[in-house]
């Protein structure tokens, strides 16, 4: 069973965004791309396959503490729909709509991804919903989000390969398109796991070293360049406990002609190109940013080896000191669930109107 797709940008628009990057990070003494680059069609595949390893003991993590609060979110938030921000790691696709349709809210799911997503396809079995997948570019523009009150999923595999300033932008973003009511469930690997997490990317069946390299191939395309993958060579380094990041080094000099640009670059032996970032947070950062950018945070979650913090935030009326409690996924016998703050009344607009937000610039 195939989404309905609504496409408010399309590939002709981020391919002119990925090469807007490529001008910053390529015209310098540091060469550098951001991680999306890493997540075209192929590249996702790759991450699918690490995050499904035996070896993946952070995004096993974050499918396991979920899977424990799934349930207990789903009946506190109430939410008619569901929008999944992002790849979803190895996090099971359903594992939240599942529990929400069993609390007897969900009405709606929707992925929102960049055109280089697949489009995903739900099981035969599956309960008849509103199904959507929405074609975006997160960090730039948000399309109005229909059907509240909304459970927006950011996993892992995306929210954790951003930078600061990219997670403020992206929750400020976010924030604009909620109403008081909606939740936000965030992911994170905790402050100093990915500085211990070298192994996910130097697997022994060289997944890591693919994905890696994969980027020259999207330089290729986007940039009609002619650049050999064999080239360089694979390199995992930790910076910062806090911090991964993935670097292609050059076996040898090269110029790369950069067609598309219009200028070339010249790469001497041993000259490295940051390609891929994963960053850690404490659950207090983590809350923090989502403080100051105006959503409250109701509870804050850890699994038993405390690799990943999860967190669930309310669109607040206003910014105010945050109420989170950090603890593991497991409660003690006895103990209750956090009460709930009283749930706002839905806006005229959204009483009124049975017209849907996400209106499709184009659709197949």
């Amino acid at each position: 069973m195939k989404p309905y797709v609504l496409i408010h940008c399309d590939y002709s628009e981020y391919t002119a965004a990925l090469r807007a990057d490529a001008r910053s990070g390529l015209f310098g003494q540091d060469l550098s791309l951001p991680s999306r680059w890493c997540f075209d069609g192929r590249g996702r595949r790759l991450f699918g396959r690490l995050a499904a390893g035996s070896h993946s003991r952070l995004f096993r993590a974050e499918a396991e503490v979920l899977t424990d609060c799934a349930t207990e979110f789903a009946e506190y938030t109430r939410a008619r729909h569901l929008i999944q921000l992002g790849p979803a790691g190895s996090v099971p696709p359903l594992l939240l709509a599942d529990s929400l349709i069993a609390a007897g809210k969900l009405t709606a799911v929707s992925s929102l991804d960049t055109p280089h997503a697949e489009v995903p396809e739900y099981p035969a079995g599956f309960p008849r919903l509103d199904l959507r997948h929405v074609i975006a570019d997160a960090l730039r523009r948000l399309p109005e989000l229909p059907d509240p009150p909304r459970l927006i999923h950011c996993p892992a595999a995306g929210f954790a390969t951003l930078d600061r300033g990219e997670r403020l932008r992206l929750l400020t973003l976010l924030r604009d398109r909620c109403e008081p009511g909606d939740h936000l469930l965030v992911a994170a690997p905790l402050a100093e796991v990915p500085g211990g997490s070298a192994e996910f990317f130097d697997d022994p069946a060289g997944l890591g070293a693919e994905f890696n390299r994969n980027v020259l191939n999207v330089v290729n395309h986007t940039l009609d360049a002619d650049v050999t993958c064999t080239a360089f060579e694979h390199v995992v380094s930790t910076p910062r406990p806090d911090r991964l990041e993935l670097r292609l080094r050059a076996r040898v000099g090269l110029r790369i002609e950069l067609r598309t640009l219009g200028f070339h670059i010249d790469v001497d032996q041993g000259r490295e190109l940051r390609t891929f970032r994963l960053f850690g947070l404490s659950a207090e950062t983590l809350s923090a940013e989502l403080e100051r950018t105006g959503f409250t945070v109701t509870e804050s979650r850890h699994d038993r080896r405390e690799l990943v913090t999860l967190a669930l935030a309310e669109a607040a009326l206003t910014v105010r000191p945050s109420r989170a409690r950090s603890r593991s996924s497991r409660r003690r016998p006895g103990s209750r669930s956090p009460a709930r703050s009283p749930r706002p009344p839905r806006s005229p607009r959204c009483r009124r109107s049975g017209r849907r937000s996400w209106e499709p610039r184009r659709g197949r």
